[in-house]
């Protein structure tokens, strides 16, 4: 998980838009700089990812690094090829994994 310093988080106000981005990647390794770049100009509240593809040994912070502000909990496909999320939720609010 992301271990980037968090802020305080804060309540969205009234009228205040919360943007999410929802993104099925089929395979997010050779999309990496284009992600960033939809995530720097969107500038989403919640990203999520599906079909990532994403391996074990693949590190977080390869596909979404700490500068970028956000909290990521993700599950990769243990077994055959695709599948995958990737959840993003920036710092600015208080999120965590919950248990199923």
């Amino acid at each position: 998980m992301n271990q980037a310093k968090r802020t305080k988080p804060s309540k969205l106000k009234p009228g205040e838009r919360l943007t999410i981005l929802n993104i099925n990647c089929r395979s997010v390794n050779n999309k990496i700089p284009e992600l960033h770049q939809v995530i720097d100009q969107v500038q989403p509240g919640i990203i999520c990812l599906t079909e990532t593809w994403l391996k074990p040994n693949i590190h977080t912070a390869e596909i979404c690094p700490c500068h970028l502000g956000y909290q990521i909990y993700r599950d990769n496909r243990t077994s055959g090829k695709g599948g995958g999320v990737l959840l993003a939720v920036t710092n600015k609010f208080l999120s965590e994994e919950q248990p199923i």
